[in-house]
């Protein structure tokens, strides 16, 4: 189970060591006009958080338009910090707890497991618990699908949750913002695979980080106490 999560989320945020430079075709247009462009492929109107993954996807936009993908750990620390200090739609902010450098570093060294303890150890009821699990295994079955079948495949769980009469509407909100940030981030975890492959990219240039990282469910980790 962990090694299949570990390499569903390969490759992403990661940039080569290469000497190639990559020129974004997209350089000159305005953020939003990209943002727009590129989202359609990812959105799912019938959640009604989407715009809770559009954000997210957003703010990960303008870091990486700022900034480029990051090259070594303490970039990628950099940027999920970034990701956890700005504001996205339907964020409870109900958490005192303030998400720090060395907690990104934590979650790094095992995302997987600190998810789920995350979830587990949540005031969540036991059916989100359950729920929640099993979406996020889901999504490590399906790692050697294309984006498109991985699309299908969240959006057919979101219109089960959206018409379920077995969980109550809050209970609903929480599972429909972290489906809708792992629609969004691993879209862009394709995106990024697809350029580095018309590129002749690798990604070998980062150093004492996981070679199979798992940034989609780091992501959730650093983000879920927002999201109940």
């Amino acid at each position: 189970m962990k090694n299949l999560l570990i390499t569903f989320s390969t490759l992403f945020f990661l940039t080569s060591c290469s000497d190639d430079e990559y020129i974004n075709p997209e350089a000159n247009k305005p953020l939003a006009e990209i943002i727009a462009d590129q989202t359609l492929a990812a959105r799912n109107p019938e959640n009604p958080y989407d715009q809770t993954g559009a954000d997210f996807y957003k703010n990960l936009t303008e870091y990486i338009t700022k900034n480029g993908y990051p090259k070594s750990n303490a970039e990628i620390i950099d940027q999920l910090l970034f990701m956890a200090n700005r504001k996205i739609s339907n964020s409870t902010n109900k958490s005192i707890i303030t998400i720090t450098s060395e907690m990104i570093s934590i979650i790094l060294a095992d995302p997987e497991n600190t998810l789920f303890d995350l979830i587990n150890n949540s005031e969540l009821s036991a059916g989100v618990k359950i729920n929640l699990t099993g979406f996020v295994t889901e999504l490590a079955d399906k790692q050697d699908e294309d984006y498109d079948n991985i699309h299908d495949f969240i959006v057919s769980y979101e219109q089960g949750i959206v018409q379920s009469l077995a969980l109550q509407e809050d209970e609903k909100d929480t599972i429909l913002k972290v489906s809708s940030i792992s629609r969004y981030s691993l879209y862009e975890e394709a995106r990024k695979r697809d350029r580095d492959w018309e590129t002749g990219v690798t990604n070998r240039c980062i150093k004492n980080f996981k070679a199979d990282n798992q940034f989609t469910i780091a992501t959730l980790a650093v983000l879920f106490n927002h999201l109940q």
